[in-house]
């Protein structure tokens, strides 16, 4: 099974707070992930990317907010999102687990929130995102460079986020 005898490296650990467990997640299980086409100077953008939510916390989020603006300050908050990993939170991507996989999930660690200066070079600010929302952690998804394809999960949607509001 995915990720079986993998352990979360503490690099990875660090982004989150109080416990994280290792746990298995379901085939037929639903996880949803935001990514920026935009370029930007981190490549966590990745369709298959390491960092995922549950459904039902994504229903959380949609119930706090009326409309995208509001919806993509509170994911930026609570999952504790700094600009230079993800600048607009363009979509939203939702996978079907095929198989089951061990991933890691707890809560989001704060992280000061970061803007660019001058030189165009991203500084921490004394702005806190406050974290909180329940991440999992998820290597290895991806069996292709890039992040396009994998034998453990597929692809149900790829929605622009602002067409999440009509």
């Amino acid at each position: 099974m995915l990720n079986e005898d993998f352990d979360i490296p503490n690099s990875e650990r660090a982004n989150f707070i109080g416990d994280v467990k290792k746990e298995m997640i379901n085939a037929n299980s639903f996880l949803f992930r935001f990514i920026t086409t935009q370029k930007n100077n981190n490549d966590g953008n990745e369709l298959l990317g390491n960092w995922w939510i549950k459904d039902n916390e994504l229903m959380k989020l949609f119930q706090t907010a009326p409309n995208s603006e509001i919806f993509k300050a509170n994911v930026r908050s609570r999952f504790a999102v700094k600009e230079h990993w993800n600048l607009s939170f363009e979509y939203l991507i939702t996978i079907q687990l095929i198989q089951s996989v061990w991933g890691w999930v707890g809560k989001t660690k704060f992280q000061a929130a970061s803007v660019q200066d001058d030189q165009l070079i991203y500084r921490d600010t004394n702005l806190i995102y406050i974290g909180q929302g329940m991440q999992c952690f998820i290597p290895n998804l991806s069996t292709s460079k890039g992040g396009f394809n994998s034998e453990y999960a597929r692809m149900v949607s790829f929605r622009d986020t602002e067409g999440l509001f009509w």
